[in-house]
């Protein structure tokens, strides 16, 4: 029963990081108007929460032993990225991004932009209780 669970939250997880991540790619247009940096990241958030997304729903990693091995990180590099990802919004919507021409400008809210951190709060929270679960699990093994 314990792996249909976690199977599920990583499920969740994964549409929540997928969501995010297309939410992402239709504010791309929109910042590389602005300046084309503003929408390699759009854009390069886009790729990684997708790609992140499809890595979970798959448990496609072959290498260093297989999901078992990894996920632990996997969820991990989610949680970091994710969590500086809604730290940056923060700052953009207080004080700016402190470069670029629109330097230091703060940002108004957006129904894209709020949804998207609304998906990416959930993810982070699914992704610390699927990092709890794996680290209980571990240290279940080794007793």
């Amino acid at each position: 029963m314990h792996c249909h669970r976690v199977r599920g939250f990583e499920k969740a997880a994964a549409t929540l990081s997928c969501f995010s991540g297309a939410l992402h790619a239709m504010a791309g247009p929109e910042h590389v108007e602005e300046w084309w940096a503003y929408g390699l990241f759009f854009y390069g958030a886009a790729v990684a929460q997708v790609s992140f997304g499809l890595a979970l729903l798959t448990q496609g990693i072959e290498g260093w032993g297989g999901w078992t091995m990894v996920r632990l990180r996997v969820y991990e590099a989610g949680i970091l990225g994710n969590v500086t990802i809604i730290g940056l919004w923060v700052v953009t919507r207080t004080v700016g991004v402190p470069v670029g021409p629109q330097a230091f400008e703060p940002e108004g809210l957006g129904v894209l932009d709020v949804t998207s951190k609304a998906a990416e709060v959930i993810l982070v929270g699914l992704l610390v209780h699927l990092r709890t679960l794996d680290k209980k699990k571990r240290a279940a093994r080794a007793l």
